[in-house]
């Protein structure tokens, strides 16, 4: 099932898209998948918003969720300026990351925190999707 949020490119607005896709994946993951899946969309929205869409926040961030039996997927396509070809390749482990810096933990997280992370780069924009594997019912 696929389900399309245009987010306007605000950072008060993150909670409320975040607080709908965690209801939308209630029943599709477990509560530990759950936990990961709202940290990991939440450092990547924060991301779009702040560093992805800073040439032009009018422009929305289209997030598209799809639930299937194996996978939950959500992908985020900003609008904003293309990202560093190797944004997601080399990331540190979280604890590799200055704990004192005010930023640089996201990548990190998301890295983590998802199953499989595919990150296109584009010159109207970046594509991160990330896969969160569903649990195998006993």
């Amino acid at each position: 099932m696929e389900h399309i949020i245009l987010m306007q490119a605000d950072l008060d607005r993150l909670n409320g898209v975040l607080a709908e896709l965690t209801s939308l994946v209630a029943d599709a993951l477990s509560d530990e998948k759950r936990i990961s899946f709202e940290i990991a969309v939440m450092e990547a929205l924060a991301n779009a918003v702040q560093h992805a869409n800073t040439p032009d926040p009018a422009k929305d961030i289209r997030v598209t969720l799809n639930i299937s039996p194996p996978q939950v997927s959500v992908q985020i396509v900003d609008a904003g300026n293309r990202a560093p070809d190797d944004l997601f390749k080399n990331v540190p482990a979280p604890h590799e990351v200055n704990q004192m810096s005010e930023s640089g933990r996201g990548v990190p997280l998301i890295h983590m925190l998802a199953d499989k992370i595919s990150f296109t780069p584009g010159d109207g924009g970046n594509s991160l999707e990330m896969i969160f594997n569903r649990s195998v019912p006993s």
